[in-house]
Parts: C-alpha cells; structure tokens; sequence
C-alpha cells in the first residue's frame, strides 16, 4: 500500500556570492508511514509471530559557503547540515510502538592553497534515537561523533586523491582511528552546472 511505500526528496538554490564565490542552501526529507519492518519471534521457535510496520521521517537543511580568490588562486568552503530525525520503534515487552526522535549535525572547512592541493577538518555528531538516554544536545550519554583532518590532491576536475585520519566515537563502545586513502575517478564527460 501507499503506507508502505518511502518518499525522498531535495530542494537546493545557489547564488553568486561576491565576485567568484557562492552560497548554496537546501533541505531534503525522507519519509515512510510505515515502510520498515520489524519482525518479532517471541518464543524463539524460529517462527516470527509479529510483524509491524513503522515508520520514519527524517527532515536536514543544509548550507555551503565557497569564496575564491582568482588572483591567488586559492579558495576557502565551509559547509554544515542539520538534520532531524523520528522514527517508530517496537517495545520488546510491551508490544506498543514508540516515536523517538533524534539530532544530528555535520559540517567541514576546507581551503584550497591551489587548483590541486587543498586540505581540510571535518567534524559530524549524532544522537542514537533507539537510547532514551541521547535527549540532549551535545550532553547525550549515547551520542555518537566523528572528527577527521584530510588533504586533497587534485590532477584533475575528473580525478583526485584524499589521505583522510579519522577518530570515531560510536554510539556505544570506544573511540576508533582510521587512516583512509580514497581515489575518485569519473570516466567520460561529466559535469554540473551546480557544486553538489
């Protein structure tokens, strides 16, 4: 049914911001009444007794700000996103759905020291919707957040590569560091007439 069906979607405008700079703002959604599917065995027989179908929406504006330098050929890019999210969840004892809601944040600063070297911080929190105990902004027991530094080598508009060290704090357990090195390569013509 339609119920069971989820919606997407994304709005953005972008405008020019001094004389090679620009501003780009948006909002996106997700929602599904009752599109997501929790099975319950209760006895453990391997026989599930209940299915319930719950639901989700998810609502995040976002903001990107760009200014370039075409003298000095440098460039400075600061993003965030806000989101908010509520979803149903299914008392294992009770058997009576619960709407939790939860926040989340993330954004990076980036600056380009030329057309092929640039170098950045990012920086993400969330709140874990399924622990009651993650209510408050920035104070929550059970939010999970992620801080990472990278650089950038450009070789082209089609091809680059990123050296990424991240520290990671889940929702539950410890702090992780990781060191990523990502290669992106776009075969073909390709390109946008915005920056997404």
């Amino acid at each position: 049914g339609v119920e069971e069906m989820s919606f997407n979607g994304r709005f953005t405008a972008q405008q020019d911001y001094g004389q090679n700079g620009f501003l780009q703002y948006g909002a996106s959604f997700f929602h599904t009444a009752e599109g997501i599917v929790s099975e319950h065995d209760h006895d453990s027989d391997g026989v599930i007794d209940d299915r319930f179908g719950l639901g989700q929406t998810t609502f995040a504006f976002d903001f990107t700000w760009r200014d370039v330098n075409a003298s000095t050929r440098t460039a400075n890019t600061l993003s965030l996103e806000l989101w908010r999210n509520a979803r149903e969840f299914v008392d294992e004892t009770t058997e009576l759905v619960d709407r939790r809601g939860a926040n989340g944040l993330w954004g990076f600063s980036q600056h380009d020291f030329d057309p092929f070297w640039s170098g950045g911080l990012m920086a993400s929190w969330w709140q874990d919707a399924a622990n009651s105990g993650s209510a408050d902004w920035f104070t929550a027991s059970e939010a999970g957040s992620q801080r990472a530094v990278f650089a950038t080598r450009k070789f082209s508009g089609f091809n680059r590569l990123r050296l990424q060290l991240t520290e990671s704090t889940p929702t539950f357990g410890s702090a992780v560091w990781s060191l990523a090195l990502q290669w992106d390569v776009i075969l073909g013509s390709h390109s946008h007439s915005m920056d997404w």
